[in-house]
């Protein structure tokens, strides 16, 4: 995993925390994200949430919101490619299981200035929602958020920040791990990164 994976997850999870918990009922896209926005950032800007020792409050807070909104388990899919076809359903739960601990793990430090959103397209149950991201140092960068209708909630996939989805470079960099060593490795990588201390 190189420091490019790294940088762009660092947005793609980040955009995740700013998802409401499933209590709020799912209408069209660019309506689901405007609101989770919202309260994403109220919780960033928390004033009894500033202070060291509640750095894992609010992280587990932020995590805790992830689950309802992204579909980590078509994200792993398509980030994984052919290769997914060929695992067991139990292989695929773990492999699921491990990116998205992984994800999280990388994400923990994103903290945007603003975030304004712009165009929604819907296509059946596919949508894109645009938007640009504001940081720390004034850069704004352009973001299109990739949702899909499941079970009638919208729920995010990808993510294609400054032109380059976030999924298909993870599946660029495990199919380079795979190829130089195995799919093994990937798995023990994924579990190093995601797990370790």
């Amino acid at each position: 995993m190189n420091k490019q994976i790294h940088r762009i997850s660092l947005s793609l999870l980040g955009a995740y925390c700013l998802i409401v918990a499933s209590t709020i009922e799912a209408g069209e896209p660019l309506d689901l994200m405007q609101s989770t926005m919202d309260r994403g950032l109220q919780l960033f800007k928390d004033p009894t949430l500033q202070s060291k020792d509640k750095e894992k409050e609010r992280a587990d807070r932020m995590r805790a919101i992830v689950d309802s909104i992204v579909d980590f388990e078509e994200m792993t899919k398509r980030a994984l490619g052919p290769r997914w076809s060929r695992m067991t359903p139990a292989e695929q739960q773990e492999f699921v299981r491990l990116f998205r601990s992984l994800l999280k793990k990388i994400t923990s430090d994103w903290n945007p200035v603003k975030m304004v959103l712009g165009r929604e397209m819907i296509e059946g149950d596919f949508a894109q929602v645009e938007s640009s991201e504001i940081n720390s140092n004034g850069n704004q960068v352009p973001v299109v958020y990739k949702l899909r209708r499941v079970d009638g909630t919208w729920r995010i996939y990808d993510e294609v920040i400054g032109n380059v989805s976030v999924v298909n470079n993870f599946r660029a960099q495990f199919g380079r791990v795979i190829s130089k060593s195995s799919f093994e490795e990937l798995t023990k990588l994924l579990r190093e990164k995601g797990e370790g201390k």
